[in-house]
């Protein structure tokens, strides 16, 4: 009978380790999987996911899918991370070099003309004023927040404004036409002039011919041109 009982328990038992070896396999793989990917997503700064195509539905299946919602939610934020960092560092250029430029005018021809320091003082401060602003839209747009401050302005006046303070900082010629002494508009002023000096820029970084700056009205609508 004891030897009956050993025969029959090893018969017994080895159906039941290879089940508990196969499922064991079975519940573990996806998590070695998953745990690999960790793994190489952090040491090689990847964004790798998992294939859960042909899976079943089960626990380790929803684990697998909220492990790749995540992946794509963290890559988004890495990216807009990136396209923050690019955008603070390029739109702050613009007023930085417009106060060295300023700066170094002051400090070669300031003290012979009282009417270039007054003009190079204003500009500085106004660039200054400026670049807080651009601080504080970068700040808003970091927080997933717009400001929609809409108002009427007068975009033929801040056109002139913003070629003058161009005019100023730079040694290129830069002619402003004007076939409209105003024009009005409702939009928001600091983000137009963003535009403005982001066009402006732009042509003095990547050519050396005089720049002309149109605004014009066209079927009752503002048109502004930067050409180089």
């Amino acid at each position: 009978l004891f030897y009956v009982l050993v025969v029959a328990s090893i018969i017994m038992l080895l159906p039941i380790v290879i089940a508990a070896n196969v499922l064991g396999r079975f519940l573990l793989n996806p998590i070695n999987t998953l745990i690999a990917t960790m793994k190489e997503n952090m040491q090689h700064d990847k964004w790798e996911k998992i294939n859960v195509e042909n899976r079943s539905r089960d626990e380790i299946y929803e684990m697998e899918k909220t492990f790749n919602e995540m992946i794509d939610q963290l890559r988004r934020n890495f990216e807009k991370q990136e396209e923050f960092v690019s955008n603070a560092s390029h739109e702050l250029k613009t007023p930085i070099q417009i106060i060295k430029s300023y700066s170094q005018l002051l400090e070669r021809r300031g003290a012979d003309r009282p009417d270039l320091f007054s003009e190079s003082v204003e500009a500085i401060d106004t660039e200054t004023d400026r670049m807080k602003k651009l601080v504080e839209q970068m700040l808003d747009l970091a927080k997933n927040k717009q400001r929609e401050d809409h108002k009427p302005l007068d975009i033929a006046l801040l056109t002139e404004e913003t070629v003058r303070t161009f005019q100023g900082a730079s040694n290129r010629k830069i002619i402003l036409n004007k076939h409209a002494e105003q024009l009005i508009i409702h939009g928001n002023r600091d983000q137009l002039e963003q535009v403005l000096y982001i066009l402006i820029d732009n042509a003095l970084k990547y050519s050396q011919d005089e720049i002309e700056v149109r605004i014009s009205d066209k079927n009752g609508e503002a048109e502004i041109t930067v050409k180089d």
